[in-house]
This record gives structure tokens, sequence and C-alpha cells, in this order.
């Protein structure tokens, strides 16, 4: 099924689209539509198969684009909390950068309110990871994040809820 999108290289309004977004140039309706049909092949290719991260990573970096250069944030929306990527439907909603209302608008803000924790809209991957590391009976656990992923409180929060009297920390000498 992933070769089935080999004819996208060759696709002039895909390339002209691309090239545009990558240099910051607002797109053209038709443009903008085509772009982000494409996006939606993209997640859809990475729905079937979680393994196939460069179809979300091209599908994200278009909806990115397009909200960035053509004030289109509704796409990027809908991508960041079907995906669990909450901090971005935090700051989009925060900032009222989309034009949903309603019924719609509640249930966004009722999922995101599950995904606060310690004063941070976490990511669905930061709190499922979290609860598993707090949750855990193992006396020894490791955990592995870039910068700025909440490994400091977590590491706090798992000594407070285990009650421990010692603990040792490990970390790389840049830490």
């Amino acid at each position: 099924m992933a070769t089935s999108l080999t004819w996208l290289k060759k696709n002039d309004i895909f390339d002209s689209s691309m090239r545009k977004m990558s240099i910051n140039i607002p797109l053209e309706n038709d443009e903008l539509e085509f772009s982000l049909g494409c996006a939606v092949l993209f997640l859809k290719e990475y729905s079937n198969d979680k393994r196939q991260t460069p179809y979300f990573e091209i599908a994200y970096y278009i909806v990115l684009k397009c909200a960035i250069n053509n004030n289109e944030y509704e796409p990027l929306l809908d991508v960041s909390s079907n995906f669990g990527l909450y901090p971005i439907s935090k700051y989009i909603t925060k900032n009222q950068l989309h034009s949903i209302g309603g019924s719609a608008e509640f249930t966004l803000s009722y999922q995101l309110e599950k995904y606060f924790h310690n004063e941070i809209t976490e990511t669905y991957e930061q709190k499922k990871f979290r609860e598993i590391l707090v949750h855990s009976k193992k006396e020894e656990n490791c955990y592995i994040a870039p910068t700025s992923f909440g490994k400091s409180s977590l590491i706090i929060e798992i000594i407070k809820s285990k009650n421990l009297s010692k603990a040792s920390i490990v970390v790389p000498t840049k830490s």
C-alpha cells in the first residue's frame, strides 16, 4: 500500500506546493486543498502502520506549514488533537486560532483537561509513560526522553508517590 503514493513525486502541484511551503510562501486555494488532501492520505498510511513514521512527519509538516503560511489552523488542530499532540491543540485554542465552536469545542476542552498535569499540557505519550512509571511496582526504571519532556518533574513525582527514603538518579555527564 505504501508504494501507492509514489505518483506524488511527479505531481507538479505537489512539487510546487512543497517548494512554496518550504520557503514560507502562502499557497493558493487549489494548492492548499490539494496539499491538505495529500496530508490526509499520508495520515491514513501512517494510521494503517504506525511504523511508517515518515508519513506522519510529512503530513504534520504540511498541516503545520498551512497553518503558519496560510493562517489555516483547523487542520493542525485536527491532527494535534487526534494524534495526542495536546500542547499544540491547547496553544491553538488558547490563542483562538480556530473557528470551531459548540459541542466540538466543548469536547476538545474536556479532552485537553485530561492531559493537564503540574501546570503543563502533556502529550498523549508523556501522560501514558508518566503514569506507567509512577504506578510501576519495579524498584528500577529507565526513562529516556528528549529535553523538556518533563523528566525532572517525573522523578520528583515518583519519589513522592513511593515514599522512598533513598533514591539514586543516574544521568549523563552533560546533564
